[in-house]
């Protein structure tokens, strides 16, 4: 049976054309060969090879031609420059044609390799990726298992994209973005707050920018998914989410406060926990915003040897007061404590008017009834001559788990839980970038937790 019908029986009819039997060639003799080949004058080929070229000339320009590209009289002259020209397009066409099959291929095999790490979740570097953890992680913090929502695989990929990303950033960013900031404080480890945080900002786009000032981790319940999150969304706009350090970004905390021991018991690999130090390590400490606000020198040594010593820890643990001058942290155990005095000096001397800070809550400041309260997740600590400084804690309702011996209780009331605090963030917007509108937000409803404490 001729192979044409045969596929016409047993296969689909989606042909384009049908394939007819083969025939035998008839077979030339030599005599008839050099006959053709004589009666075939040297014109037709030249011919036949330069509308072939001239048609890729046309498609794809030569990128490189060592003439002039004029036609000059002669003998085949003229033939043989339009066929020089003709052969290089044709090179170029087909080596761009090859560069771009490579591209694919590379681009095939980068969205195989993400498909193969992230399956559903999508390609990281993408706003639908950030979305798409976000509810993952949510769902899985509502009915938690002893397996997490991310495999091992998923978290040690992040951790290191978002390192690299950091490592690439001076101590101190600066950043002129268009569009308005969103500066956000403290969130630790209270990932539901800092979901809804993120849609009362709207999501980080290039006239959007969020800055994180820190202390993502520690006394709650879900301080790696805070951080994987934001770093999802620090790998998708690395200009418009900018996260800095804050004292708990340090080992020595990590293991005192709860999340060391979170790290472990979600994903019972010791490694891993080096592997967020080493992001915590990359993290800058400082932003200047439309050359409003700055913290320090951009020589400063970020890598802690040791959470109390060096002048990393100096900013990092350091607090406002309500006197002049300047002394030791000794409620804190590192760092110090200035006034407004210091404040102003600061600010005439950098040329800002804004400090924006993080790091104290509103249980700080009961041990502080000289300085204003954070119940409101924000307060405006010195206004000086030069500027202000203000604080700013973004934790509602914190600490996510209160005990009657901690300082969380006020003294005059032992046994008489506080009342649930706000959190807040400050928005800053042109045409004056160093006039904060702050925004108070309450706690969103979450699950219960687990709490996290000392590893020993």
């Amino acid at each position: 049976m001729p192979r044409a019908k045969w596929r016409r029986k047993h296969q689909s009819t989606d042909f384009v054309a049908e394939e007819k039997p083969d025939k035998p060639k008839p077979k030339r003799s030599k005599k008839a060969k050099k006959s053709a080949a004589a009666s075939t004058p040297p014109s037709a080929a030249t011919a036949t090879t330069t509308t072939t070229t001239s048609t890729s000339t046309t498609a794809t320009p030569p990128t490189d031609t060592n003439h002039d590209g004029d036609v000059h009289g002669g003998d085949g002259g003229d033939t043989m420059a339009v066929a020089t020209t003709s052969a290089s397009a044709s090179t170029s066409a087909a080596s761009s044609s090859t560069a771009a099959a490579a591209a694919d291929d590379v681009e095939l095999d980068r969205a195989a390799q993400e498909a193969g790490i992230w399956g559903p979740l999508g390609i990281v570097g993408t706003p639908e990726f950030c979305r798409t953890l976000a509810l993952k992680l949510l769902d899985w913090t509502r009915v938690p298992s002893k397996v997490h929502a991310l495999s091992l695989k998923q978290v040690t990929e992040l951790l290191k994209r978002g390192k690299q990303l950091l490592a690439s950033q001076s101590n101190v960013v600066y950043s002129s973005n268009e569009g308005r900031y969103c500066v956000i404080g403290d969130v630790h480890g209270q990932y539901h707050d800092l979901v809804g945080l993120l849609g009362l900002t709207g999501e980080p786009s290039p006239t959007n920018t969020l800055v994180f000032a820190g202390d993502y981790v520690d006394r709650g319940s879900w301080g790696s998914e805070c951080l994987l999150l934001l770093l999802s969304w620090k790998i998708a706009f690395p200009n418009n989410v900018i996260l800095l350090r804050g004292n708990h970004e340090t080992e020595a905390c990590c293991k005192s406060y709860g999340f060391a021991m979170e790290i472990q018991d979600k994903f019972h690999a010791a490694q891993l926990l080096q592997s967020f130090y080493k992001v915590f390590e990359n993290l800058p400490l400082g932003c200047i915003i439309h050359n409003t606000t700055m913290n320090f020198s951009d020589t400063i040594n970020r890598k802690l040897p040791d959470h109390t010593d060096g002048t990393a820890a100096e900013v990092l643990w350091s607090d406002p007061m309500e006197t002049p001058g300047m002394e030791k942290n000794f409620m804190r155990g590192a760092g110090c404590r200035f006034g407004p005095d210091i404040t102003d000096k600061f600010l005439e001397l950098n040329r800002l008017k804004l400090i924006l800070r993080g790091h104290e809550g509103p249980d700080a400041r009961l041990c502080r009834p000289a300085m204003p309260s954070v119940d409101t997740g924000y307060s405006v600590d010195h206004v000086t001559a030069h500027g202000k400084l203000a604080t700013v804690f973004s934790a509602p309702d914190y600490p996510q788990f209160k005990d009657e011996e901690d300082m969380y209780y006020s003294p005059k009331k032992k046994g008489v839980p506080p009342p649930k605090t706000k959190g807040a963030f400050a928005v800053l917007e042109t045409p004056d970038y160093s006039v904060p509108r702050f925004v108070s937000f309450v706690v969103n409803a979450r699950p219960h937790g687990k709490k996290y404490g000392e590893m020993t």
